[in-house]
């Protein structure tokens, strides 16, 4: 059976944090990630690792009805 195409061999580390809150018709939600990629197969190809997040805040404007977001 022919095994599928692979960059590196399952070291990989990855995590994300999520949190969330609502509170009188604020609301913002967020999130960080990371993973860490090595052990790739090749010459000279270094471990990669990466990081990022996002944010979402929100206010109701007409309650229950119409909701204002900004994200970054």
């Amino acid at each position: 059976m022919r095994q599928a195409f692979s960059f590196f061999e399952n070291d990989n580390v990855g995590e994300r944090l999520r949190r969330a809150i609502k509170y009188r018709g604020l609301s913002m939600t967020g999130e960080y990630s990371f993973r860490n990629l090595s052990r790739f197969r090749g010459n000279n190809i270094p471990d990669l690792f990466d990081h990022g997040f996002w944010l979402l805040c929100g206010k109701f404007v007409i309650p229950e009805k119409l909701e204002l977001l900004g994200r970054f």
